[in-house]
Order: structure tokens, then C-alpha cells, then sequence
């Protein structure tokens, strides 16, 4: 059998799953409900929850041996190919969710075993064969829990099928989930990634309300801080600068993410100038210069070029020609060189920052 990783493996799997999707199955009746087997069968889930996995695999197997007529024991067979998938033996995984297929056409674990043959190719990135598999399950389970979870991973799964650089595409996808499935658990990732579309598509004032919307309607998410930072970007270019302030000084102050928080303080910096309040922009700019961690030192260089350049706004040339001449000797190989030397170049030629 070829390894997970390799050609033939991979293909191997691609083609088992192929052939499942194409295969006939039988209408769903019901199986005989055991309690004793559906008692068997929770000690087995809750084995696997207490992360006892080689018990909880026995377990499963055990329901199966013990009770091979019954729903529940279709049920085992579904779990028992998570279980495989879950520890990176995708062949067996996918030869215990195609015996559930044969050996149990009349149960309601069919539609389990379709759900984690979507989820598997979903993790491959094999995004049709993923849509096709709920497409299935809506199809053969009208009107189930199964079928309205598998519309909403189906409608999730469109996000992601947009093409690159397709930002409209992206926001009409991202928009009818959101509208479709309003309590689902990814709508803040939903929202966050809807906002981005706006702006690379330059359309900052739309993407705004999506960013709010995460802060308001979300409070909990981890996404919280992410849109904080955002929705501070977004007022910084609408007329905002007061509440980008207050949006990205909560970034810098109470966040626990220093790539957010140094891009935060450029902004703020920007922000206080535009506000005519150059010392508090440099004040600002200090803060990057202070810490000398990785995510800040990276931004050094192209701070020290800013410094210069505010010092320069207020014609005050002893301290721009200070900041420039330091930024070219400690970072002589910086993006920002460039116009560092030109800007020292225009200094020097008019004795001042005309």
C-alpha cells in the first residue's frame, strides 16, 4: 500500500473515493435499534472523548461484533473510519466508510459515512468531489439534520471554490452563506473574509460594517482583535482618524498579537498626523523603535524613514537628516534607502525640507 504522502497513495485514495461517489445505493429503511447497543456504542464515543483512542477503537469494534444487525452497528463502522483517518490511514478509513455503504444500505450511518468522505476530501482540498458527497446527502436525506448540516458545509464549501482573485465572486459566495446560515459557527470568519473582498477590491467604507459587525455581534470570537485592527484601518481611510485611534490603540494596548500591533502603531502614528498632533505621531513611531522583538525590529528600518519624513513635514531638517543618515547606516540594503537618499538628497540641495 503506498504511504500518505506519495504519489501512489494519494492517487490510490483520489480513486477509491471516486469510485464510491459513483456507486448505487439502496433506499434507507430502518435497521433494528438496540439500547444495549446504543449503550455499547456511547462508552465507545466517550472512550474516544477522553482521548483513550486504541480503547475507543476496540470499543467500536466491539459493537459491531457484539450487535452487527443494527443501526448502531452501522454507526461503529462510520466512527471506526474517523478513527482510521483521524491517525492518517486514509485507505481503511475510506474501506470502512464504503462497508458501511454495502453492508448497511438501509441505515441512516450512510449518511454519517457520506458526511466524513466530504469532510476528508474538504481536508484534501479536493473541493468537487467534496461538493458532490453533500450534494449527495441532501439528495438521499431530504428534510434530516443530516441534510440541512450538509447544505451549510455545501455553502461554506463555495467560498472556497472562488477563483484567486475573484473578489467579486468571493463576496457574492461569502453573502449568500451569511444570509443562508445566520447562527452558523463560521459566520465571523465569514464576515472577517467578506470585509477583505471589499478591500482589495478598494471598497473600504463596505467593508467596515463587516468588521463592526464581529465586534458587535461576536464578542467572544478570537477573530475579535483581527477585526479591531481592520475596522481601525477602515476609519483611517474614511475621515475617521479619531476612532482608528481609539479602534487601534485597544489593538496595541490590550492585544496578545505583535504583528497586529506594530502595523497598528504605523497607523496610529498616521492618524495622530493627520490630526495635527505630530508629537503624539512620533510618540507612536517610538513605541516600534522601543521593542526589539521580531515582529517590531522587522518594521525598524521603514520607522526610522517615517521619523524622518514627519521631522521633515514640519521643516525641521536636523532631526530628518538625524533619522535618514541613521536608517541608511544601520539598514544600508532597506526598500526605503531610496527615497531615504532622495529626501536627504532635496535637504541638503535646498538647505531645508522644501
Amino acid at each position: 500500500m503506498g504511504s500518505l504522502t506519495s504519489g501512489t497513495g494519494v492517487l490510490a485514495w483520489a480513486a477509491l473515493l471516486t469510485a464510491l461517489l459513483f456507486s448505487v445505493t439502496a433506499p434507507v429503511l430502518a435497521l433494528t435499534d438496540s439500547p444495549q447497543a446504543q449503550a455499547a456504542l456511547d462508552n465507545a464515543q466517550a472512550t474516544w472523548d477522553r482521548l483513550q483512542d486504541d480503547e475507543a477503537l476496540r470499543l467500536f469494534e466491539g459493537v459491531l461484533n457484539d450487535f452487527p444487525d443494527t443501526e448502531q452497528a452501522a454507526e461503529a463502522v462510520a466512527m471506526m473510519g474517523l478513527w482510521r483517518w483521524e491517525h492518517q490511514d486514509r485507505q481503511k478509513a475510506l474501506a470502512a466508510w464504503n462497508r458501511v455503504l454495502s453492508d448497511y444500505p438501509e441505515s441512516l450511518a450512510r449518511a454519517e459515512a457520506w458526511h466524513q468522505m466530504a469532510s476528508a476530501a474538504e481536508a484534501e482540498e479536493w473541493y468537487g468531489k467534496a461538493a458532490t458527497l453533500w450534494r449527495r446527502v441532501i439528495r438521499e436525506f431530504p428534510d434530516t439534520s443530516e441534510a440541512q448540516r450538509a447544505a451549510r458545509r455545501l455553502a461554506w464549501l463555495r467560498t472556497k471554490m472562488v477563483p484567486e482573485g475573484d473578489y467579486v465572486q468571493a463576496i457574492q459566495a461569502y453573502t449568500s452563506f451569511i444570509e443562508q446560515f445566520p447562527d452558523d459557527p463560521n459566520l465571523p470568519a465569514a464576515e472577517m473574509l467578506l470585509g477583505h473582498n471589499y478591500l482589495w477590491l478598494h471598497e473600504t467604507k463596505e467593508a467596515l460594517p463587516w468588521y463592526h459587525r464581529i465586534i458587535t455581534e461576536h464578542p467572544l470570537s478570537p477573530l475579535v482583535e483581527e477585526a479591531l485592527y481592520y475596522r481601525g484601518y477602515c476609519k483611517s481611510g474614511t475621515g475617521d482618524p479619531a476612532g482608528a485611534l481609539t479602534d487601534l490603540r485597544q489593538v496595541v494596548d490590550e492585544g496578545s498579537n505583535p504583528e497586529l500591533a506594530v502595523r497598528a502603531l504605523t497607523i496610529v502614528a498616521n492618524c495622530h498626523q493627520d490630526l495635527g498632533q505630530d508629537d503624539e505621531a512620533r510618540a507612536a513611531l517610538q513605541e516600534i523603535l522601543a521593542d526589539s522583538s521580531p515582529p517590531f525590529a522587522n518594521w525598524h528600518a521603514t520607522t526610522m524613514y517615517l521619523m524622518g519624513c514627519s521631522y521633515c513635514a514640519q521643516r525641521r531638517p536636523a532631526e530628518a537628516r538625524l533619522w535618514l543618515t541613521r536608517l541608511l547606516a544601520q539598514y544600508p540594503n532597506h526598500i526605503s534607502r531610496p527615497a531615504a537618499e532622495r529626501v536627504l538628497a532635496r535637504i541638503t540641495r535646498c538647505g531645508g525640507c522644501e
